[in-house]
């Protein structure tokens, strides 16, 4: 089974969360299974980056057999509830955008067999991809899957997110806003015209999804 781990604290970082997290993770490796995990780059100790790990916003690598994406963490006064609350919610967001991409690789099964076609997902807030569209032409991909949300009663899409393995074109946030989606995620980089279309949709909208990098250009 492929699983999505998102949590604040991975070892090494010192938090007792990080410790209880790290052996779920190997544990559920050991028992045969997929594990991704989305997390933020050690900072428990002292509330900020530590020194070895600074430098840049996303990391990639590996913790025994699991996969990992390490996101600078949005912490604020330590000493401040509220500051500390609102980083935790704005990391949840971020991270569950930064896990799409790993959850939907291993689904492309055309592109898999030829590296010739684009694909279009719908997924929820935690990242879980709940459908996915293959096609030569990347609009074709995307009618397909607001298609089936259609015919399955699932329009507008409010709480759910669109992922497309091309650039977020103004075509692509128009077909996300007018379907209600509530984020657009894009491998590539979105135009000019597709962040202020988003803007004024109130659509999240993150490009460059892919590896070490993910981008957010609208939305908290």
């Amino acid at each position: 089974m492929r699983l999505l781990v998102i949590t604040p604290h991975l070892e090494p970082d010192t938090a007792p969360t990080g410790v209880v997290v790290s052996r779920i993770v190997s544990e559920l490796c050991a028992a045969g299974h997929e594990v991704h995990v989305v997390t933020s780059l050690p900072w428990y100790r002292e509330h900020r980056v530590e020194g070895d790990w600074r430098g840049r916003l996303v990391r990639r690598g590996r913790a025994g057999d699991a996969s990992v994406v390490r996101l600078t963490p949005f912490a604020g006064d330590k000493a401040s509830l509220a500051s500390r609350a609102l980083g935790f919610v704005a990391f949840s967001g971020a991270a569950a955008l930064a896990g799409v991409a790993a959850r939907i690789d291993g689904d492309q099964a055309l592109f898999g067999a030829t590296g010739a076609v684009h694909a279009a997902a719908v997924f929820d807030r935690t990242g879980e991809p709940l459908l996915l569209r293959e096609d030569i032409g990347r609009h074709n991909a995307v009618d397909k899957v607001v298609g089936r949300l259609h015919l399955d009663g699932g329009l507008p899409a409010n709480d759910l997110g669109l992922w497309v393995s091309g650039r977020a074109s103004f075509e692509m946030a128009q077909k996300a806003w007018a379907a209600g989606f509530a984020a657009l995620v894009a491998v590539s980089g979105p135009s000019a015209l597709a962040v202020e279309t988003a803007r004024v949709a109130g659509l999240q909208l993150a490009g460059f999804a892919r590896g070490e990098r993910l981008n957010l250009y609208t939305g908290d």
